[in-house]
């Protein structure tokens, strides 16, 4: 029996593809069978967007799992759902909406670790941990994007002046922060996994949006996207084995405190980047900033404490402006993970 009626689907590049409608017999069995995955494939999703009908797919994966959560909320709840969420995270990033894609990527990783066993190596997982050359993933170009964005990243990471710390790699990135994201053990860090994933592979849309309109129109994508870069900052801070072995109280508080008890670690004064400022003042100092890690992290602290008070910043923030606060809030993103998650760094 059919859950709802079917919605007109017109594109001409999907009358190939059949569509069919949630029956709420077939889900039941399916999930009592265990068979998730084989029920979803049913319904074409990787089709859609392997044909390069990404709007379909968006809309056809929003479809059936509404109707499968109207039909029956207990199966829905039970049933793996990985699949339609990896399509769905995949039509999202190719449309540029970074966020939504992370958010599915995630969510299809987070059914895979709920499976008994857990599934490790799924496509899902895979995605997160951002393991661009296993070839078990329809989004492999999607994590090799990724991966290079990280990489160009932890290039510029590794030519800052001052660390106290040895080069990071991509491997060892992969391996401390971004392999436990996507365990139980360490979920908690999944959604700073996610959102490095994502304030990362957004920035080259966002600097190119900057260009093209110039300094004219609304700031907030903008100011939202390097707030988003600097709260991470603050939480990779908060949430890391250092913080949390030696004060677990810390991840409560504001930035201040968590980041004069970890100057020590991060090899950055106590005060860094303690004041009152504006956004024209940071980019004062951006412009005559050097290559330190101080001066990034400094930079990210200032940024952070701009960004999140006030969208209606009266500045001139030009495309290179820009470029260089991302790139100085995601070296500080990367410097903290350098110092305070790997074991020869923290102690465990």
């Amino acid at each position: 029996m059919s859950s709802g009626p079917a919605i007109l689907r017109a594109t001409p590049v999907i009358q190939l593809i059949r569509m069919k409608d949630v029956d709420k017999d077939e889900l039941e069995q399916a999930a009592l069978d265990g068979k998730g995955t084989e029920y979803f494939q049913g319904f074409n999703l990787g089709q859609l967007v392997h044909s390069g009908a990404v709007l379909e797919a968006r809309n056809e994966g929003l479809r059936i799992l509404t109707e499968c959560l109207r039909a029956d909320r207990d199966a829905y709840k039970s049933i793996h759902k990985g699949g339609p969420y990896y399509w769905l995270g995949m039509a999202a990033f190719v449309m540029h909406d970074f966020e939504t894609a992370l958010y599915f990527m995630d969510a299809a990783a987070s059914e895979d670790m709920r499976h008994e066993p857990p599934l490790p190596d799924a496509p899902g997982v895979l995605f997160i941990r951002l393991e661009g050359d296993s070839p078990n993933q329809a989004a492999q170009q999607m994590v090799q994007v990724g991966q290079a964005r990280i990489e160009g990243l932890i290039t510029a990471y590794n030519q800052t002046t001052g660390r106290t710390v040895a080069n990071l790699s991509v491997s060892e990135f992969r391996e401390v922060f971004l392999r436990p994201a996507a365990t139980r053990t360490h979920e908690s860090w999944k959604t700073l996994a996610t959102t490095f994933i994502s304030f990362v592979i957004e920035a080259d849309a966002r600097v190119a949006q900057r260009e093209l309109v110039g300094q004219t129109g609304t700031m907030e994508p903008f100011i939202l996207h390097l707030f988003k870069g600097c709260v991470l900052f603050e939480s990779l801070l908060k949430q890391s084995p250092a913080a949390q072995s030696s004060d677990p109280g810390l991840a409560t508080g504001t930035i201040r405190p968590v980041l004069q008890h970890l100057s020590g670690r991060l090899g950055v004064a106590e005060d860094v980047g303690r004041g009152t400022f504006t956004l024209p003042q940071v980019l004062e100092d951006l412009a005559s900033a050097d290559d330190s890690i101080t001066s990034a992290v400094r930079i990210a602290v200032k940024t952070r404490n701009t960004t999140g008070h006030n969208l209606a910043w009266n500045v001139d923030l030009s495309h290179e402006a820009y470029q260089q606060l991302y790139e100085r809030v995601g070296i500080a993103c990367l410097h903290a993970v350098s110092c305070l998650y790997r074991p020869a760094q923290n102690g465990d």
